[in-house]
C-alpha cells in the first residue's frame, strides 16, 4: 500500500500543476491591438481550448494504456479539433503565426489518421503493412504542414474579402 501515498501527492501535484497552467494561459493576452509580439492574441479562448485538448490527450495515453482502439479515436479526434480550432478561429494578431500553428496541427491531425488506420485495418498484425503505414506517415507530414498552411491562409484571405465586400 505504499504506492497509495505516492500516487496521491503524484495527482495532487499534476492537479496543482495544471490550474497553474490554465491560470497562466488564461492570463495571457495582448490589450494592445497593434502589438507585433509574436504569439500576441487578443483573447486566450483558443489557447485553453488547445491546453485543455493537450491535457486530454496526455491524460488518454497515460490512464488509458492498453486500451489502444479507444486511445487512437481519442487521440484523432483532439488533434483533428485543433486543427481546426486554429484554422477557424485564427487567434494570433501575426497571420504567419496563424499559419504555421495550423499547418503544424494539420501534421499532428496527419498522425491521428494514420493513427486510427493502422489501430483498425485487419493488417495491423503485419509487420510491413506497420513499416508502410508508418513511412506514409513520416512522409506526409511535409505535405500536411503545407496544406494546413494553405487552409489557413485561404480561409483568412477569403474572410478578410468577404468582410469588406459586405461594407461595400
Amino acid at each position: 500500500m505504499p504506492h497509495l501515498a505516492h500516487g496521491a501527492v503524484a495527482l495532487g501535484c499534476s492537479i496543482v500543476f495544471c490550474l497553474i497552467a490554465f491560470a497562466m494561459t488564461v492570463a495571457d493576452f495582448e490589450m494592445n491591438p497593434v502589438s507585433r509580439r509574436w504569439l500576441a492574441s487578443p483573447h486566450t479562448r483558443v489557447e485553453v481550448r488547445a491546453l485543455m485538448v493537450k491535457t486530454i490527450m496526455t491524460i488518454t495515453v497515460a490512464v488509458l494504456y492498453g486500451l489502444t482502439k479507444v486511445q487512437s479515436i481519442i487521440l484523432a479526434g483532439t488533434s483533428m479539433f485543433l486543427f481546426w480550432s486554429y484554422v477557424r478561429w485564427e487567434p494570433h494578431f501575426n497571420e504567419w503565426i496563424n499559419h504555421c500553428r495550423s499547418g503544424l496541427y494539420g501534421m499532428v491531425s496527419w498522425t491521428g489518421i494514420i493513427l486510427l488506420s493502422i489501430t483498425f485495418s485487419p493488417k495491423r498484425r503485419e509487420e510491413a503493412y506497420r513499416d508502410q503505414m508508418t513511412t506514409a506517415m513520416v512522409a506526409g507530414l511535409l505535405p500536411c504542414f503545407f496544406g494546413g498552411f494553405a487552409i489557413s491562409y485561404g480561409r483568412l484571405r477569403w474572410r478578410i474579402k468577404r468582410v469588406i465586400k459586405s461594407f461595400r
